[in-house]
């Protein structure tokens, strides 16, 4: 039988190894989830084609654009960690922080444009000209909600 001042010690113990696992724990559940990780989706909403503008501050204004219904894509925020081999520009940007929604993402046909758009981008694989090209995807914001 084990006494009562060697009992508490194990305990005592156990205790502090329990807190030491809770706080690694908490510490790796504290992510950045500052990527989009996509998935293609089976959506069950009927089809649908919907007509809107859309715009943003680089590729201006289009007119006329058809979003399908339903749904094609679903890009969920992720945490990324271990990449191999270590990319060239690997932690060295500023992080956004933690993105805050998920995104439902749907075709998006919009007519041509005629005006050629280069953009100079720098992310953690390294720093290039991207060209833009004919959308294909619109994605809303799709907070998480429960069934009801």
């Amino acid at each position: 039988m084990m006494s009562t001042s060697r009992r508490t010690g194990v305990l005592a113990t156990c205790l502090g190894f329990a807190v030491a696992m809770a706080a690694t724990t908490a510490a790796a559940g504290a992510l950045n989830l500052d990527h989009l990780r996509c998935f293609k989706v089976k959506d069950s909403q009927e089809k649908a084609t919907y007509t809107a503008d859309v715009s943003n501050t680089v590729s201006g204004t289009q007119l006329g654009c058809e979003i399908r219904v339903p749904a094609k894509m679903a890009c969920l925020t992720t945490a990324k960690s271990n990449v191999q081999p270590p990319p060239p520009l690997g932690g060295e940007l500023p992080s956004p922080g933690n993105l805050d929604l998920d995104y439902v993402c749907y075709k998006l046909k919009c007519p041509k444009q005629k005006v050629k758009i280069e953009l100079f981008k720098v992310d953690q694989f390294g720093a290039r000209t991207v060209e833009l090209k004919t959308p294909k995807l619109l994605c809303a914001p799709a907070p998480a909600v429960q069934e009801g």
